[in-house]
């Protein structure tokens, strides 16, 4: 069942605390990979753990556009799941540099 993104569903479901990337649920997307819960077991690593995986991600994603808009997505959500704290910075750092390859 898709959330309607006019509902406070939306906004409940970006700012809840939660571990497990229900993506699919809110949007219909079915991810293609496991980079939602390897950037949230790189935070338990701070700032270097998260950017370490997303540096070697890039890589990858350079020539897969699935990955590339994936990893993106994943950005942008845990950029809002930490809206609080300085993490979220570190991920609008890196949606900024993403923004090259775009």
């Amino acid at each position: 069942m898709m959330i309607n993104p006019a509902s406070n569903d939306l906004f409940n479901f970006c700012h809840s605390n939660y571990t497990d990337w229900n993506i699919e649920d809110l949007t219909g997307y079915v991810p293609c990979s496991s980079l939602f819960l390897d950037f949230s077991k790189a935070e338990d690593m701070d700032k270097k753990g998260i950017v370490n995986l997303f540096v070697e991600t890039l890589k990858k994603a350079k020539h897969n556009s699935r990955l590339m808009t994936e990893l993106v997505l994943v950005l942008i959500f845990k950029m809002m799941e930490h809206y609080t704290s300085s993490l979220s910075d570190v991920y609008s750092n890196l949606i900024k540099i993403i923004t090259v390859y775009l």
